[in-house]
């Protein structure tokens, strides 16, 4: 499903499947968040918004409010993010998100895998 899905996106490149294997989501699932990013993430996990950005990335879809609808409209986005409709953010919820992910964790998970923030 998801090699059919890649398809109409031009821009994209890479297969899904094991996006994730490379490196554990352990880090996201350990780091403390203090009392500002515990109420920018209550509506979804800093984890499972980590997630959607990659696969935004992956997608080829740059703009945010587009990457929204997708989201919104795409039901197979449902099951391979493992998100409900009610769990998708609005354009200012997802943006307020983004700008909060915090550049250092994403440099951490990426090149320091033993190391928590």
């Amino acid at each position: 499903m998801e090699f059919i899905a890649l398809q109409n996106y031009k821009r994209a490149t890479g297969y899904l499947k094991h996006i994730f294997q490379l490196n554990s989501m352990e880090y996201w699932d350990n780091l403390k968040l203090n009392e500002k990013l515990k109420r920018v993430f209550n509506k979804i996990s800093i984890k499972k918004f980590f997630q959607m950005e990659i696969w935004r990335y992956k997608r080829g879809v740059d703009r945010t409010w587009a990457w929204i609808d997708e989201l919104r409209y795409n039901r197979a986005l449902f099951s391979i993010l493992d998100i409900s409709k009610d769990d998708i953010p609005s354009l200012n919820e997802y943006s307020i998100m983004l700008r909060n992910l915090g550049s250092d964790n994403v440099f951490n998970y990426f090149f320091k895998p033993g190391k928590r923030v």
